[in-house]
């Protein structure tokens, strides 16, 4: 969320088996089944992606832009040879960065190869953090759907490659899926809040210093912490990780750590785990 609950990326509206932006209610249950163990973790496919020059040149496109950026910016990722990354994507007028221009053009063969995104957030937007947003949050779930989707010729039984990016000015964030039918329920809880429950969990709990105190002027480990607490607090089955801004590497993943005096803070795990 923005300050506000607004701002944020968003997925393809209309991808095959009718993914939306409010991830509908009759979608199947996924399997809670645990990540594939053939060598397959999320630090290796954080190394491995983040490596690659493409992404590199990408990502400082996106750097660039947090500064005196009016308009988010992003890409889309994908699982193909040919086309790996998509063009960079701009933000509306409204400055909102939404995924549908391109992945409404794309071939259905190429949406569903498709499995994160990555964009930047803007420091002279008041509304903007420097963590993730519940829309990118839901961002993370429609290429979890779209990945064990049944119809998926490159189907899953797990979203193991399911991804999400953010870099903001405080840091270089990545998030993965834990448990899909955790994160689709939140995501369907969230979306069912009308105006007034938004606003006063956004001044109760995201905004409020004794809560999760996730600002635009929060310091970096008040917002991880914040944010970190959201995700165990609504249970929502992601986990986040962070990387260096300037090499894009050293991936750590970030736990909640209770300081049992009323307090929390973070641990960090560097990568591999």
């Amino acid at each position: 969320m923005g300050e506000n609950g607004e701002n944020g990326g968003s997925g393809p509206q209309n991808g095959p088996g009718g993914l939306s932006n409010n991830p509908p209610e009759e979608t199947t249950t996924a399997p809670n089944v645990p990540l594939p163990s053939k060598g397959y973790t999320p630090c290796n496919q954080l190394k491995n992606l983040t490596n690659k020059q493409p992404f590199k040149d990408k990502t400082t496109i996106l750097k660039n832009n947090i500064n005196t950026g009016t308009t988010e910016k992003g890409f889309v990722i994908h699982n193909d040879a040919t086309t790996e990354f998509s063009p960079i994507i701009n933000g509306n007028s409204e400055g909102e960065l939404n995924y549908d221009s391109y992945t409404n053009q794309i071939s259905e063969d190429l949406l569903y190869k498709t499995y994160g995104t990555a964009h930047n957030h803007l420091l002279n937007n008041p509304d903007h953090v420097g963590v993730f947003t519940d829309k990118d949050i839901n961002n993370l779930l429609q290429w979890g759907l779209l990945e064990t989707y049944a119809n998926n010729p490159y189907r899953k039984n797990t979203p193991e490659n399911s991804i999400v990016f953010v870099t903001t000015n405080i840091g270089f964030f990545a998030l993965k899926i834990t448990d899909l039918e955790k994160l689709r329920l939140f995501c369907i809880d969230f979306a069912s809040w009308n105006v007034g429950e938004v606003k006063d969990f956004m001044d109760k709990k995201y905004k409020n210093i004794e809560q999760y105190n996730i600002t635009h002027n929060s310091t970096h480990d008040q917002q991880i912490t914040g944010f970190l607490r959201f995700i165990q607090d609504y249970n929502i089955g992601i986990e986040f990780y962070e990387g260096n801004k300037d090499t894009l590497g050293g991936w750590k993943k970030l736990t909640l750590k209770n300081n049992s005096n009323g307090t929390f803070g973070f641990t960090e795990t560097p990568c591999p785990l």
